[in-house]
């Protein structure tokens, strides 16, 4: 899950997550800072891509029994050099018959890496050439590095001859950083065309937030992060992180022995409505289960009995006659409505000094009224339906 984090800068155990644009930025800043070259931000990430590969037993197991190992797709840019870069470490750890297919269009880098690649014995092949098909169907595995984060517009022809050698692949498809034609966090220029399909995707640290997005996961397959290649505090200032379930633990409040209940906090929920009731008992219960010591749920009047036999340790109150019980959080929205009534228990909450979350109808009606910052503490859970 990616969560938005308030407290940026902070160390903690959340992974950084930065958008493309943001990677681009350190990609410049890191070489200004530091005085580095292209080349030697590519050997890094090559080392930590070969080392992953070769570490790992899947991968490692189906390099070992194919007579082409890795065939490596390269485009002109330094995902390309990348994947050339990896398959000159490769070469050099003694794998034989490693096959390169690759742009006619290269960058000064990645035609630096191509010299080396070819000089450690590894074969080239163009992208239309008919061996192309034939290698990625018998390759062990394939890496994509033909486009990466600085792609953008339509897909161009080369791209989609890419999609069609990937798509032939019998082994896994391995994308360098990211899988190629994966466009730009809310990129104007969509590309008609599906990214490329990943098994698992290298990605050099800080991690990209576009792979973790509703919709692109299916593509990036099992992120593997390579470390080293960028200062460890590089992704210390983004406002995205990774929310793991490993996390969790560590981010929820230990009970001492003797802790009882009402020490442990009182929520309200404003959820249900009539056709949706299971979203307010399901929330009701989630929020019981995630440890809150009084869950008191309140529902339009009509829903109370329905909602009533429905849960056993929540609290139920009609809309009409929630009472005066002084709460510690509140949640809004789920199953809940849009209609006035709502939006003006919506102001009353937004102004309320008190941890609000915010959910489905209740960021509905949020979206609809100009609200002033709040100072108090608030989630938002939207999902792409909304």
């Amino acid at each position: 899950m990616v969560a938005l984090r308030q407290d940026a800068g902070r160390s903690g155990s959340l992974k950084p997550l930065v958008t493309f644009a943001e990677a681009r930025r350190l990609d410049q800043s890191t070489k200004d800072d530091y005085g580095l070259s292209d080349d030697q931000l590519m050997e890094a990430a090559a080392i930590g891509m070969a080392k992953a590969l070769e570490g790992d037993e899947t991968f490692s197991r189906a390099m070992d029994v194919a007579s082409v190992p890795v065939a490596a797709l390269c485009g002109g840019g330094n995902n390309g050099g990348d994947a050339l870069a990896v398959l000159r470490r490769l070469a050099f750890s003694g794998r034989k018959g490693l096959v390169a297919i690759v742009s006619s269009r290269l960058g000064a880098a990645a035609s630096r890496r191509l010299a080396e690649a070819e000089k450690a014995g590894v074969a080239l092949c163009a992208p239309g050439d008919s061996r192309a098909r034939t290698t990625v169907a018998e390759a062990g595995l394939v890496l994509d590095g033909y486009s990466g984060i600085g792609f953008k517009g339509a897909s161009r022809g080369d791209l989609t001859e890419l999609t069609r050698l990937a798509a032939l692949a019998r082994g896994p498809v391995v994308a360098v950083d990211i899988p190629s034609g994966l466009g730009p966090f809310c990129s104007l220029e969509a590309d008609p065309e599906p990214p490329v399909r990943a098994a698992a995707t290298l990605c050099v640290e800080p991690l990209k937030a576009e792979l973790y997005f509703q919709g692109n996961r299916r593509f990036a397959g099992r992120v593997i992060p390579v470390p080293d290649v960028f200062p460890r505090s590089a992704g210390l200032a983004s406002n995205l992180a990774l929310l793991e379930a490993s996390d969790l633990a560590e981010h929820t409040p230990g009970l001492d022995a003797d802790c009882h209940k009402g020490e442990r906090g009182a929520l309200c929920v404003f959820a249900g409505a009539v056709g949706s009731t299971g979203a307010a008992v399901l929330c009701a219960r989630a929020a019981a289960a995630a440890g809150a010591g009084s869950v008191t749920l309140i529902v339009r009047d009509a829903l109370v009995p329905v909602v009533s036999a429905l849960v056993v340790s929540q609290m139920v109150r009609p809309a009409s006659a929630p009472g005066s019980r002084r709460y510690s959080a509140a949640l809004a929205g789920p199953g809940w409505g849009a209609d006035d009534d709502n939006a003006r228990t919506l102001c009353e909450l937004w102004d309320a000094a008190l941890p609000l979350v915010l959910d489905a109808d209740a960021l509905r009606l949020l979206a609809a009224t100009a609200k002033a910052p709040r100072c108090s503490p608030l989630l938002l859970t939207p999902h792409p339906g909304q």
